[in-house]
């Protein structure tokens, strides 16, 4: 593995420009951000497969007349939400991960800026934004993944509930 000092572009052990680094930083929160947009992709793929699934063994249900299939389906009946739930919150922490990254690799990167001249770091923009734009742009990917738990939680009680009474 490279040192920190070849991965932000330092060469024959002479240290990364002020420019290297910035775009080194730059390049580690993109990188995160693409991760943010693959796990909610898959995510989004996932909760549809589960949901057809719930729906296509909660309809033919009543259609089974071998009863050890019926109870395999009812089975899958409360194992479709509960990974619909796992899934969920598997999601979260991983949205939560990568916004910790994000802001570690801001840290770094203010640490690091904070060794430059003024007339440098002027040629720098700030890489993040303002604290309230990241809480809007958090909400909507966590709002979704709260939302699909909030719907499978639901969705097991209702079934539980259902196949016990």
């Amino acid at each position: 593995m490279a040192s920190s000092e070849t991965q932000a572009g330092g060469r024959d052990g002479q240290a990364p420009t002020p420019a290297q680094c910035y775009q080194w930083h730059c390049a580690l929160i993109e990188r995160e951000v693409n991760w943010i947009q693959n796990r909610m992709s898959w995510f989004g793929a996932s909760q549809g497969l589960f949901f057809a699934a719930y729906g296509l063994f909660f309809r033919n249900l009543g259609k089974e007349a071998d009863e050890a299939l019926g109870a395999l389906a009812q089975l899958v009946l409360l194992v479709i939400p509960l990974m619909g739930l796992l899934l969920s919150c598997l999601i979260m922490v991983g949205l939560k991960a990568a916004a910790k990254a994000i802001a570690a690799y801001n840290q770094s990167w203010k640490s690091q800026k904070a060794l430059f001249s003024e007339t440098v770091n002027a040629r720098f923009p700030e890489i993040r934004t303002d604290r309230r734009v990241r809480v809007y742009g958090q909400l909507a990917s966590l709002g979704v993944c709260a939302l699909f738990f909030l719907a499978w939680l639901i969705i097991f009680v209702a079934t539980a509930v259902s196949l016990w009474s």
